[in-house]
């Protein structure tokens, strides 16, 4: 991985937005505040600067309210959108999230909570790139109409279609009203709005002979009554957060399954996570929930590198009731080792 990928690592992702799938919401009353996302940042600029000097705005994103009929409007403002920031000089990461005008500082909207960063990220030029009412127009440009719901837009730097890190662009999520779970990107390069990738014109190539290698996979388990709460090295989010019980799915090409089909000898509760094309570095990953005290509750960590390497690494979890404990370890699916340094962390 290069540095300006090392770079953007651990805090990329929003909790409250960015892709987030909330399981359950309730109505909020209508907001007066809605801005692009670029007036967002003008709004939370201030507490940003004050937060630290240098700061640097490395990721934007915000989520339609599904459950409220609350949908980013298609002139591209919303009531509510989420910046991932840094401090080059201290190495700090923080999330600033705005909503119907209120600013909070914080990762996982705990106020003032920061997380140490390895190397400063990719800055985003936020003097010269487009807003997020110019990426939509340009989408509705390229054969996407008002028909279709706009669902989230986020600044994306990967393409799960190519498999390849892209220049920064404006990622944006339609789904049809009639079928929410089936999904349409469009991605737009937010310096010179060159539309990326459009699913509405998509023509998928013809098959061929040749059979391409397996996909690199990173399957985590959680066996016992509890949910996973997964970082990945770029900061995004899958699973259900611990403290709204919110399904998040910021990572692409992921799936999450609180209650997977799959039955184990001992019929124990099995919650499972599938990353496709895994990126290398730290992931963590905390289990939550009451947990089973009758039964052998586990961490199942698996990776598999195409289909030449497979590895799996099991950790017993203490069943107790109430367990929220944290894990990390380190992917590499370019060195040596596929999977190492598997260690709790004290919260």
């Amino acid at each position: 991985m290069n540095k300006s990928v090392v770079g953007f690592v651990v805090l990329a992702a929003l909790v409250f937005l960015a892709s987030c799938r909330p399981a359950a919401s309730t109505a909020q009353p209508t907001s007066t505040h809605y801005w692009t996302a670029l007036e967002a940042y003008e709004q939370i600029r201030p507490a940003m600067l004050n937060w630290h000097a240098d700061a640097i705005v490395v990721y934007i994103g915000t989520t339609s309210d599904i459950y409220s009929n609350q949908y980013i409007s298609t002139d591209g403002r919303y009531f509510e959108w989420g910046f991932s920031v840094q401090s080059p000089s201290a190495l700090k990461g923080t999330i600033i999230h705005i909503a119907n005008g209120e600013i909070t500082i914080g990762v996982d909207g705990i106020e003032g909570r920061e997380i140490p960063l390895p190397s400063p990220g990719e800055r985003l030029p936020l003097n010269e790139m487009i807003d997020s009412n110019e990426a939509i127009a340009i989408a509705l440009k390229n054969g996407v109409t008002t028909d279709y719901v706009l669902l989230d837009v986020r600044i994306d730097r990967f393409d799960s279609i190519t498999g390849k890190y892209i220049s920064p662009s404006w990622g944006l999520t339609y789904v049809e009203p009639s079928d929410p779970s089936q999904e349409y990107r469009v991605l737009i390069d937010i310096a010179t709005g060159e539309v990326l990738r459009n699913d509405f014109t998509y023509t998928p190539p013809p098959p061929t002979l040749t059979v391409e290698p397996g996909a690199d996979q990173l399957l985590i388990r959680a066996f016992g009554e509890f949910q996973l709460y997964i970082i990945n090295p770029q900061g995004q989010l899958l699973g259900i957060a611990p403290d709204s019980e919110k399904v998040i799915t910021e990572v692409l090409d992921a799936r999450y399954d609180p209650d997977s089909d799959v039955m184990t000898e001992d019929a124990i509760h099995l919650a499972s996570a599938l990353i496709m094309n895994p990126i290398d570095g730290r992931y963590r990953v905390q289990l939550h929930g009451p947990g089973e005290p009758e039964k052998r509750c586990r961490l199942s960590i698996e990776v598999r590198k195409g289909t030449e390497e497979e590895v799996l690494r099991e950790v017993d979890i203490s069943c107790q009731k109430g367990v929220s404990v944290v894990y990390e370890f380190t992917l590499s699916l370019s060195g040596e080792q596929l999977l190492s340094n598997i260690t709790p962390v004290e919260e």
